[in-house]
């Protein structure tokens, strides 16, 4: 698999839920809301008109009523339906079906009426065509983010409506009414207003939203592009170039060839190991124990390996800790191997207590100058000083002068927050 793709495969095994995706948006949960609202208000209008429809049969043709009543049920229906789903392509139909069904009302009864009005069948003064029916559309183009639909269905359904509210209260047309019907586009260009303030604060929310989920994932990508480096950092040189290493030295045993044959199991398997890489949980006491003991005795090159536990057995230790004092170890310990003179023998001490862990590897070999490390050594500066420098509350500290042998000390201490 490419780096790329084991790069992809990690981002993709975050979790949707800790990276915001998968709870609805802002705006999706206000266009639900408001489909509910207007469902409600429908309905509302519907009984309303049929406890009036009885009043008004010499007002209008019979055929009007049963139309207008359709209208209110069908929006009603088909907002409660709309929010149900929750889609917000759905909610742009119904919106645009409340306007043609409002239109169709209006425009009827301009075809419907008959000539009388409430004053002079002396009928309470109930509104047949109500108000409310003819403002709804605008409210739903609103929060399809229509405004200028809105507008448009506000001014034409009420516009159209309160010439029929003229005939039916006065039977004219006057500037009385004019002045009502400019009132009532007034207030509902308030309503509309903030409503639209609604819809506007959750877009921006949304926006920022997504910019704050596609930071995350980057930096998601970013951790992973990192580690994965680290990783070939660390099979390229703990494995690779220790074994080469060790084929110049002229030491072709048993040993060298079971390097070789774990590094190309390590190099077919990369993507397994990625996954294997890290546990679901910290390391106890004892497995720290055995992890370290283990790594050290296996590469062969320490003459003993001492375990001095002082800690509880309830005790855990991060696996990155575990990780970063194991393969450090591992190479200090090749180190002196190589390095040390044939002569030469290697311990490593390992000591565990509660809150920190130290890995000593001493060898009474050659020695070196610290200070005079040529540019191109690779093992004390980044596989063992800048690997623990990488763990937090991690250290390593190398003692050595020529002919007096070498001490590295790896220390991992808890941090304080973690700690608490």
């Amino acid at each position: 698999m490419t780096p790329t793709g084991l790069l992809a495969r990690a981002d993709a095994r975050v979790p949707a839920s800790v990276l915001g995706a998968g709870s609805p948006s802002s705006t999706a949960a206000a266009q639900r809301f408001g489909s509910f609202m207007l469902a409600a208000a429908y309905t509302a209008l519907f009984v309303l008109a049929v406890a009036s429809y009885d009043e008004y049969d010499e007002l209008v043709a019979s055929w009007w009523s049963p139309l207008h009543l359709s209208g209110l049920l069908v929006c009603a229906l088909a907002w409660l339906t709309a929010g149900l789903l929750g889609r917000s392509g759905g909610y742009t139909v119904v919106a645009f079906l409340s306007w043609a069904m409002c239109l169709s009302s209006v425009i009827a009864w301009q075809f419907a009426w008959t000539g009388a009005h409430l004053g002079l069948l002396g009928v309470a003064d109930r509104p047949i065509l109500q108000s409310l029916y003819a403002h709804l559309p605008a409210v739903a183009l609103i929060l399809v983010h229509r405004p200028r639909l809105a507008i448009l269905a506000l001014v034409s359904c009420v516009a159209i409506g309160a010439v029929g509210v003229g005939q039916l209260s006065y039977g004219r047309l006057d500037v009385a009414l004019l002045m009502a019907t400019l009132w009532s586009l007034c207030v509902t260009l308030v309503y509309l207003a903030l409503v639209w303030a609604v819809v506007v604060i959750a877009d921006r929310t949304d926006h920022e939203r997504r910019r704050a989920l596609k930071a995350a994932r980057q930096g998601s990508w970013y951790i992973a592009r990192d580690r994965e480096g680290q990783r070939l950092d660390a099979l390229v040189h703990d494995r690779i170039i220790a074994v080469l290493a060790e084929l110049h030295s002229g030491r072709i045993d048993a040993h060298t060839a079971e390097q070789a044959r774990a590094v190309l199991d390590e190099l077919e398997n990369w993507s397994v190991a990625a996954d294997a890489e890290a546990p679901a949980r910290p390391l106890t006491r004892d497995e720290l124990a055995e992890k370290l003991s283990t790594a050290v005795a296996e590469v062969g090159g320490a003459e003993g390996v001492q375990v001095d536990v002082d800690a509880e057995r309830a005790a855990e230790y991060p696996f990155e800790a575990a990780v970063a004092l194991s393969d450090a170890a591992v190479e200090a310990v090749r180190n002196a191997r190589l390095h040390a003179g044939p002569t030469a023998t290697c311990v490593a001490m390992i000591v565990l207590r509660g809150d920190e862990v130290v890995v000593d590897v001493v060898d009474d070999g050659v020695g070196f100058d610290v200070e005079q490390l040529p540019p191109t050594a690779i093992g004390l500066p980044i596989a063992i000083r800048e690997r623990m420098g990488r763990l937090a509350g991690g250290s390593a500290d190398v003692q050595s002068a020529i002919g007096s042998g070498t001490r590295v000390r790896l220390r991992w201490r808890r941090p304080r927050t973690v700690a608490a």
